[in-house]
């Protein structure tokens, strides 16, 4: 019997689709053992999934990496933990605050491979950048290093470190051409900036300005090496802002071999809005003191970086479900579609003598962010163009600028067809 799409969404969501997917073939870390439903599969499985997403259809959205719809499960958690808190604030927050933020925190650790202890949450990016790099333990005569490709509150939460703690901070050129620059050319550049006195390389891994994304983990390799000389105190740390690979890329932490995780959960993996995570490194951990009071006394190190103080619990407390959405639809698969529809977007771009694209084609480079130019045209004048077709792109904030479409699982190969021929149209 076919399941209709309208049962498929009545009935349990995301379950559905992870045996849905099942049936497309690839590997994941977390394998499901349901069968897929007869009738569904490839475009209509993709198909009943944004289903659960209550999207504008008049528009083409494609400006994922700015702020997510959320699907179906997410908004009715928050719901429910909202219906709670109306009907009972005090004693809803008393009772069961700890015990859902643990939640939490778990869901989080599993998807990331990692252990319980080392997850703290917070509101964003940003104030997990802000919270380890200003925690971190840093003498006046060690320097903080950077590249100019870095987003702003990582230079920003960087030069409130160096006021603070006189250490100096370095920021080092990258790469001259991004769709043009190899992994050995970024990993050899990096080590090569890293000196005696370098205590922090704070890197982003999808670049937000080109859509490059850095090979952390042949990094982490190198720092490695480096640091096997260098006293505990003295070792080059490796902070990542990974919001732009959390929810795209299949991976466990220790794929990356980082020492410290910085995320916001309300962009690719389509979490509730103010919601975001922090991940250190055991042994690393110790090396970061904590700035804010936290209402977390659960005597481990994500617990004490939990920023404490009152706040949209309802919001914090769904997260758990967004990472549960992710489980069962297959982080592999996820990867796969996120990375097919960036690979029709860049190789239909590439093929326009009047665009020049800057994302690397490499999907090793590359993720989920494509990032481009038309001749003659401003990148706002690209993105007000294809706002009059329907079409949802953004401008990246830096200089220079660039259009930037950002495709995912909310999308489809028809919907990147049609904005090819809309941008094809201004040659």
């Amino acid at each position: 019997m076919k399941i209709t799409r309208r049962a498929f969404l009545q009935g349990s969501g995301a379950v559905v689709a992870a045996g849905l997917l099942s049936a497309m073939g690839g590997t994941d870390r977390e394998e499901t053992a349901m069968s897929p439903p007869a009738g569904l599969s490839g475009e209509e499985a993709w198909e009943t999934i944004r289903g659960h997403f209550d999207l504008d259809p008049q528009y083409i959205h494609l400006s994922t990496l700015l702020l997510a719809s959320n699907p179906s499960q997410v908004r009715e958690a928050i719901a429910r933990y909202r219906q709670l808190l109306d009907a009972n604030p005090a004693l809803t927050v008393e009772e069961k605050r700890l015990e859902l933020e643990h939640g939490v925190r778990r869901t989080a650790a599993a998807y990331l491979g990692v252990d319980f202890a080392g997850v703290a949450l917070t509101d964003s990016t940003t104030m997990g950048l802000g919270l380890v790099y200003n925690g971190l333990q840093v003498r006046a005569e060690q320097e903080l290093l950077t590249t100019d490709q870095d987003y702003y509150s990582t230079h920003q939460a960087l030069r409130y470190k160096r006021r603070d703690s006189g250490a100096t901070l370095r920021e080092i050129p990258l790469f001259e051409k991004a769709s043009s620059v190899s992994e050995e050319e970024i990993v050899e550049t990096l080590i090569k900036a890293v000196r005696p006195e370098t205590r922090l390389l704070a890197l982003t891994w999808v670049h937000s300005k080109t859509g490059l994304k850095l090979p952390v983990r042949p990094l982490a390799d190198e720092l490695r090496r480096i640091n096997a000389g260098r006293d505990e105190q003295d070792k080059v740390l490796l902070g990542i802002d990974g919001v732009h690979g959390l929810g795209v890329e299949n991976f466990v932490m220790e794929d990356l071999g980082c020492d410290f995780f910085m995320a916001g959960a309300h962009k690719w993996l389509f979490g509730p809005r103010g919601t975001g995570i922090v991940w250190g490194k055991p042994g690393i951990r110790s090396m970061v003191n904590t700035l804010i009071p936290t209402f977390t006394p659960d005597g481990t190190w994500g617990g004490r970086m939990t920023p404490g103080g009152f706040k949209p619990f309802e919001h914090q407390w769904a997260l758990a479900e967004a990472f549960e959405f992710h489980r069962q639809i297959g982080k592999a698969h996820i990867a796969e579609r996120t990375h097919a529809l960036s690979r029709q977007c860049k190789e239909g771009l590439a093929k326009m003598r009047h665009v020049t694209l800057h994302t690397p084609m490499a999907e090793a480079l590359s993720s989920g962010i494509v990032c481009f130019d038309v001749d003659g045209h401003t990148p706002q004048q690209v993105v007000d163009r294809l706002g009059e077709r329907g079409i949802v792109a953004s401008v990246t904030p830096y200089s220079p600028s660039h259009a930037r479409l950002t495709p995912s699982i909310i999308n489809t190969p028809a919907e990147i067809d049609a904005t090819l021929a809309a941008i094809r149209e201004m040659g």
